[in-house]
């Protein structure tokens, strides 16, 4: 950090060090146009929403990876829900 007056000062060095996180569910390709893939630790549902919030489709999923249709969707933002997780993607 840099001051007003020119002084400065380092912050302390801290160590972090994280566990194989493996509850997180990802979506891709980004940007997608056919379909997308929902990669899922668990089995659940998904939901996907539009920018105005409106649900375009929900899915059933399941451990692994999901493939899914979107070539119906028009061209935008969409924001998907995994099992309570928000993930983004753009469709072509």
């Amino acid at each position: 950090m840099v001051d007003t007056d020119g002084s400065f000062a380092y912050s302390n060095i801290v160590s972090v060090f994280l566990k194989e996180y493996t509850s997180s569910a990802v979506i891709y390709p980004n940007p997608a146009q056919a379909y997308i893939i929902v990669s899922s630790p668990s089995i659940g549902t998904f939901a996907l929403y539009n920018v105005r919030g409106h649900q375009v489709l929900e899915t059933a999923i399941k451990n692994g990876n999901n493939r899914i249709e979107i070539q119906n969707l028009d061209k935008g933002i969409y924001y998907g829900v995994s099992n309570g997780q928000g993930l983004k993607f753009i469709k072509e």
